[in-house]
């Protein structure tokens, strides 16, 4: 089930005006460059299915 309707997630990235995308085999770098997006108020990331560790990495 989504955590999110749509129409919040439409309004956070009007809100926000950028949705940043970042993609590395590292996960403990890949954590930090999260949190500094959301740190500097992106509150919207995109990270694709691109590495073999994406769900180790969500399971953290």
């Amino acid at each position: 089930m989504a955590q999110f309707t749509r129409l919040e997630v439409a309004q956070a990235m009007k809100e926000t005006g950028m949705i940043p995308l970042f993609f590395n085999n590292d996960i403990e770098l890949s954590k930090k460059v999260l949190k500094a997006f959301y740190g500097g108020g992106a509150r919207l990331m995109e990270f694709t299915a691109r590495g073999y560790f994406l769900m180790k990495f969500l399971e953290s």
